[in-house]
Parts: structure tokens; sequence; C-alpha cells
């Protein structure tokens, strides 16, 4: 399935777009889009793109979820 994910970095500690790139691709998934620099368009289950977000929270304050994960291409959506 194609996921939009809305990511950021993480105060300086590690990038979390970079995490999410790594975990997906890890998982079997692909990653579509990067152009944009705080958006991630991947071709990854569910479950995976959950499990990753889950992952990041010890990183960020509480004010920066839930993320923004939308069903489909970003790109697709805008036209």
């Amino acid at each position: 399935m194609i996921y939009t994910i809305a990511c950021a970095g993480t105060d300086g500690k590690e990038d979390g777009k970079k995490i999410i790139q790594e975990h997906i691709r890890s998982r079997g998934g692909r990653i579509l889009s990067t152009y944009i620099a705080n958006i991630l368009v991947v071709d990854a289950s569910y479950d995976d793109v959950i499990e990753v977000m889950n992952s990041l929270r010890p990183y960020y304050h509480e004010q920066y979820f839930p993320w923004s994960i939308r069903e489909g291409d970003y790109f697709d959506l805008l036209k």
C-alpha cells in the first residue's frame, strides 16, 4: 500500500526521515519519493509504517504526535 508520511528531524539526535527510510527498506518496503524535505512517499505495509512511527516517540516531544500518515501519494492527491 502507498502512504505519504510527514516526518521531521529528532532534535539533533538522529534524522527521523532517515530512520523511517531504513526501517521501511529493511521490511521489504520501497521509498517512492523523498523530494520534499519533510515528506516521504512509501510503498509498505500499514503495520510497518505504524511500527516505525511509534519507535520514534522517545525522540520527540508529545506535541509532535500524531504525525500525519495518509493513504496514497501526496503528489497524486494534489492533482
